[in-house]
């Protein structure tokens, strides 16, 4: 009777509460892999977001240092200057970038060109909060006498709630600003014009 005792085996009992540990585990194991690996692509996507807004600080920040004049119709979200590339003093619509903050859906991207015809806006960085941008410092409260820029990026790729913004401020002097230079709207040199008065994004040519 002990042998036959010992040698019973499992209960149904026993193996329906074997079962459940089983189970209980299996999801706490499978739960973390999922949070593991949530938790590692978002900081994965953060890490590239954070680089795509230094990369976009530094080429803009190498820019502006070269501009000559930054010009009046440019206000909190988009920028425009003058880069005298040639040295030739003349404001070829070449030589005219913009930079600007483009909404997309509920977030932004920082995009850039040139008044030439054949320039394609180019994305900088994506997923950007849709905020003012850039501060100037001036003398008599016009971008047009800027000679100091402040930048100001802030991007989060993560859903609300999961990870923190991203923010990079960089302030940038123009090296070789010259107030006496032409504004933007008196400019005779072809297309690509933009009306001082109503900027409204469509490039024009003088007549």
């Amino acid at each position: 009777m002990r042998m036959r005792a010992d040698e019973r085996g499992m209960t149904l009992a026993e193996l329906l509460v074997g079962m459940g540990l089983a189970s209980i585990v299996t999801v706490l194991m499978v739960g973390g892999v999922i949070v593991v690996n949530r938790t590692q692509r978002y900081s994965d996507e953060d890490s590239m977001t954070l680089a795509a807004l230094r990369t976009a600080e530094t080429r803009f920040a190498k820019e502006l240092r070269q501009a000559r004049r930054v010009f009046s119709i440019s206000d909190t979200k988009k920028i425009r200057f003058w880069i005298d590339l040639n040295r030739d003093f003349l404001q070829d619509i070449g030589e005219r970038v913009s930079w600007e903050l483009q909404p997309i859906d509920d977030k932004a991207q920082l995009i850039r060109y040139t008044d030439a015809p054949t320039s394609v806006p180019t994305v900088q960085v994506r997923n950007l909060v849709d905020t003012d941008i850039f501060t100037y410092l001036t003398t008599d409260g016009s971008s047009g006498t800027a000679t100091l820029v402040s930048i100001t990026l802030t991007a989060n790729a993560a859903p609300t709630g999961i990870a923190k913004d991203r923010t990079i401020v960089t302030e940038v002097r123009l090296r070789n600003a010259d107030p006496t230079a032409s504004t933007y709207a008196t400019q005779d040199d072809g297309a690509g014009h933009w009306d001082e008065l109503d900027d409204g994004g469509e490039g024009e040519e003088e007549e």
